[in-house]
């Protein structure tokens, strides 16, 4: 039996279906199957019963299961020392959009406290994060949203608001607070459709029935950021994706009072990393982000 091989039947054992394996691995329902028959002719057992469609895993199949956990945390263990023997190295992926909004802050904070470790860092979208994080291609992944699989710890470390935007000059400046219900008439802008906080706010304004027209989408933060600091129009947007130009007072943030829904963010990481000294402290300093 393969590595490969022994990464296939664990999975099937996890999901107890064919088809969600070979989704989960990229891989053809047929190469599955023909995986599974050829581990069951080379060691002439029967891995999982076939009942009404449905397969079970049987008592040689969960010990061959667990015995191929065994070996894949230690190969992948290994993998991992023969790799980055002689220098400390966390690998850190995440999406452009978290990025923006927290990955500085414990970067910074981090290197504080473990200045030898070096760093590596990628930004890729969360189904290419997740492949890698099974892989043991990446250590960490950074996300405001989950990513549902049954070998990875989604460890919440903190959340962020949603606030108005407007420029110094607009009439809501003045204000530390409004209400959705007064932005019936407001020029606003925001991301498209299938943004999460655009999805947010236009379920949020269909479920108490506010009278609210987006005038006008953007499919970059930057551009909507510079659009309203030109002036004429307002935005909606999580509060750490604006934090640079409310301090250098660019742009001016009012609490939504009847707008409570939070953004979340998660440190994701497989659940059979060997957590050291430095990876430990690396989800410590996660949890302790600005809020």
């Amino acid at each position: 039996m393969t590595i490969r091989d022994m990464e296939i039947l664990v999975e099937v054992a996890r999901c107890l279906n064919m088809t969600e394996a070979s989704k989960n691995l990229y891989i053809s329902q047929s190469t599955v199957s023909q995986v599974i028959a050829g581990i069951e002719r080379e060691y002439n057992i029967r891995l999982f019963e076939r009942i009404n469609k449905r397969i079970i895993l049987t008592e040689q199949g969960k010990i061959a299961v667990s015995h191929s956990k065994k070996v894949l945390d230690a190969y992948n263990e290994m993998e991992i020392a023969v790799r980055f023997a002689g220098e400390e190295v966390i690998r850190v992926g995440s999406d452009l959009i978290t990025s923006s909004s927290i990955l500085n802050d414990i970067w910074v904070r981090y290197h504080r406290v473990c200045p030898k470790v070096k760093t590596r860092m990628v930004i890729e979208d969360g189904h290419l994060l997740k492949n890698r994080l099974l892989d043991y291609d990446l250590d960490f992944v950074l996300l405001e949203y989950r990513l549902p699989h049954g070998d990875l710890v989604n460890q919440k470390i903190g959340e962020d608001s949603y606030v108005l935007i407007c420029n110094q000059e607009n009439e809501f400046a003045a204000r530390d607070s409004v209400s959705l219900t007064e932005l019936s008439g407001a020029n606003l802008i925001m991301r498209e459709p299938g943004n999460p906080t655009r999805d947010l706010f236009d379920n949020t304004a269909r479920r108490y029935h506010y009278d609210i027209t987006v005038a006008d989408t953007y499919s970059n933060i930057d551009v909507i950021k510079s659009e309203v600091v030109k002036g004429g129009c307002v935005s909606i947007m999580a509060k750490k994706l604006v934090t640079n130009e409310l301090a250098m007072g660019r742009l001016h943030s009012c609490e939504i009072s009847d707008f409570k829904e939070k953004r979340e963010f998660y440190v994701i990481y497989n659940n059979r990393l060997k957590l050291t000294p430095n990876f430990k402290s690396f989800i410590e300093n996660c949890g302790c982000w600005p809020e």
